[in-house]
């Protein structure tokens, strides 16, 4: 009991009190604990009503729109009815019924990642958009299909990558030097949950921690690549791995690129950080030195002057991400997306192999994935 009153503390000082107390509602399901917010309108639904849908995604639409909830569906009807309560959601539904809601415009995607991008495309079909958590796909086939969905239907996919959406980049962007190709150097070092055996991460359909982790961090990288004028032509991957029989565990890779970028990535999973996921990244290119203390913290240093930024609560991107439906400013270029997708997928398949080096040939890898959903969309 005490360990539990010192992580809630932690998460107020953290998270502050609202999201704090959401999370722990959302651990403890108290079926009597209901949502304040007003109610504004149907359309928003849900598909997997687990702890991120309730604590990060449900918590924010409701924060910033109110009571805008039509359906929810989960294969624990328990866990639907829950949310159905707590936040006002029209009714647990049936999967069927919540996309032949009529009412509902954007399905936010939450359940297991094996699923993720077959839910997409059936909520496109019925002429809604999908935000897709991470990962968006867990196979290459899935990605082609997903891509070919987007051409053929009319609904606007967005990802739930939040990185790039923080305060802490969007301020390092602002001050990034875009007229000049300047080499990036960045140290990512994340500490995640330690994962059991027998927990559903450790299922072979829904891939490693590359996809359920680690893909945050490649993607940002991508997304920081996107900022010059000028992308790299090939990336190169060294992987170490401290123990073969959980190669996504503990592990280490770098980037080398033909841009000279250098980015460095540590994830250590050998017990459970008390206050959730802890990172540190620092970040070099051109005048600009920045580093990240677990997106609490900026530290800023441009040539002769420093500035330090303080968060809080703390801001990774997810209230921002969540609402990327609702802003009138364009989300992140999907085309940027797929390339992280497919950097992702190379690298889950290079871990999957326990291969220790390779080359992800950009335009190639770019070129053959468009073949691919070309002949697809022919068919």
């Amino acid at each position: 009991m005490n360990a539990k009153i010192t992580r809630l503390k932690r998460y107020i000082l953290i998270y502050g009190i609202s999201r704090a107390i959401c999370k722990a509602l959302g651990r403890m399901k108290l079926p009597y604990v209901r949502s304040l917010k007003i109610r504004r309108g149907r359309s928003v639904g849900l598909i997997g009503c687990g702890n991120f849908a309730f604590s990060t995604i449900s918590f924010f639409v409701s924060k910033n729109q109110g009571k805008v909830f039509g359906s929810c569906f989960d294969i624990n009807s328990e866990n639907a009815s829950f949310f159905a309560r707590f936040y006002g959601y029209k009714q647990a539904a049936s999967l069927d019924e919540l996309l032949k809601d009529d009412l509902t415009k954007i399905v936010y995607i939450a359940s297991n990642h094996a699923t993720h991008a077959e839910y997409a495309m059936r909520v496109m079909e019925n002429k809604k958009s999908a935000y897709i958590e991470k990962p968006i796909t867990v196979t290459y086939d899935e990605l082609v299909q997903l891509t070919k969905a987007k051409s053929k239907y009319s609904g606007t996919l967005y990802a739930g990558y939040n990185r790039p959406f923080s305060r802490a980049l969007q301020i390092i962007k602002s001050r990034l030097d875009t007229t000049a190709i300047h080499p990036f150097t960045v140290n990512f070092t994340v500490c995640g949950h330690k994962i059991e055996e027998g927990h559903w991460y450790r299922d072979a359909k829904e891939g490693s921690r590359i996809l359920a982790n680690l893909a945050h961090w490649i993607d940002l990288s991508v997304h920081l690549f996107q900022q010059r004028s000028k992308m790299p032509s090939v990336i190169h991957i060294a992987i170490a791995y401290s123990n073969p029989n959980t190669p996504s565990d503990n592990i280490s890779f770098v980037f080398t690129t033909d841009l000279h970028d250098l980015i460095v990535f540590t994830f250590t999973s050998r017990s459970e950080p008390l206050e959730g996921v802890n990172e540190t990244i620092l970040l070099q290119s051109g005048d600009i030195t920045a580093k990240i203390d677990d997106f609490r913290e900026l530290q800023l240093w441009d040539l002769n002057t420093y500035k330090k930024y303080k968060f809080r609560p703390k801001d990774a991107g997810h209230e921002s991400a969540v609402l990327q439906p609702f802003r009138t400013t364009p989300s992140r270029n999907w085309k940027e997306v797929e390339l992280s997708a497919l950097l992702i997928l190379f690298i889950e398949k290079m871990v999957s192999n326990k291969s220790s080096n390779a080359s992800f040939d950009i335009r190639q890898e770019v070129e053959t994935f468009e073949n691919a959903t070309k002949a697809e969309r022919s068919q």
